[in-house]
């Protein structure tokens, strides 16, 4: 697919003072290249598992670090996946959707959520 980012590359919205971004994806598709990620002039903070394998880390939220100023990563260690950042799954969600609702063993969502919570409210 190609995107024109020509057209973006310098909107600005005042009303938007911070972004906390949990497992992006996509970055570089949709056209934010280095220098584009570069001109951010807010405070970023990024948190994805380092088991995602739907954005992975270092071509997505890893990328956009190293390129926004004073951007934050945090890199939620071993087998966290990309659907930790959705809600907890009952009985019926895991039965029909494992691929969204199971989590990799040792990987407690509930307990990630809370500090997922806990660190976008410090931020």
């Amino acid at each position: 697919m190609q995107v024109d980012a020509a057209p973006t590359q310098h909107l600005r919205d005042e009303r938007v003072k911070a972004v906390f971004a949990m497992a992006p994806g996509m970055i570089q598709a949709f056209g934010m290249d280095a220098n584009g990620l570069r001109q951010t002039r807010v405070p970023v903070h990024l948190v994805v598992g380092a088991g995602d394998q739907t954005t992975p880390a270092d071509e997505n939220a890893a990328f956009a670090a190293r390129h926004i100023p004073q951007a934050r990563l945090q890199l939620l260690p071993g087998t966290v996946g990309h659907e930790i950042f959705t809600n907890e799954c009952d009985a019926d969600g895991r039965a029909n959707f494992p691929e969204s609702c199971v989590d990799a063993p040792g990987v407690d969502r509930a307990a990630l959520h809370q500090a997922i919570a806990g660190g976008a409210g410090v931020f």
